[in-house]
């Protein structure tokens, strides 16, 4: 109150598995911030049969898909799943971008793409981490892998400057727009 700093958007997470009843209040009141803010809702999903759960629960509230963002989707192994939520207009966060996975995130990406869904992908790194309580906080990972690695990798598959420029600067402004209410 009063200072004039605002959220920019709402973060809930859920478990990799079906929903419990309390993640779906979660997601429900979620749901209602969104439709009384404007906020775009992130969700810790993983999975995409629980990121299918979230979309109901959203559109029984009447959220867009379009206001919600599927994160560490990289994590589904099941591409078509994927593909099945992407369908829904949601966006597709692949976020897991380091060395240990690139391969299983490249091949779920460059899929994406092909199936056209480039307008709805957000590319990040869920890295840079420490651990707490060690010296220096032990074996820090810089939040580099993206554009040092991963971009050139993509170019290197034939993704366009103009698709990597869409997933890492147009499409997250879309993703976290606050739209009027």
């Amino acid at each position: 109150d009063g200072t004039g700093v605002r959220p920019g958007f709402i973060k809930t997470a859920v478990e990799p598995e079906p929903l419990a009843p309390i993640q779906q209040k979660v997601i429900a009141a979620a749901a209602l911030t969104s439709r009384a803010t404007g906020m775009t809702i992130g969700t810790h999903t993983c999975r995409g049969v629980p990121a299918l759960q979230v979309l109901k629960i959203l559109d029984r509230f009447g959220v867009a898909p379009r206001k919600w963002i599927f994160i560490h989707a990289h994590q589904e192994s099941d591409v078509g799943l994927l593909e099945l939520v992407a369908r829904s207009g949601c966006w597709i966060e692949l976020d897991g971008i380091g060395p240990t996975n690139d391969v299983a995130t490249l091949s779920a990406l460059l899929r994406l793409l092909d199936a056209g869904f480039e307008s709805q992908i957000l590319l990040s790194h869920d890295a840079g981490w420490y651990t707490v309580g060690e010296p220096g906080g032990g074996d820090v990972t810089p939040y580099t892998d993206l554009p040092q690695r991963f971009i050139p990798l993509l170019r290197e598959f034939g993704v366009s400057d103009a698709s990597i420029h869409a997933m890492t600067v147009t499409n997250p402004a879309r993703a976290f727009r606050i739209d009027p209410v």
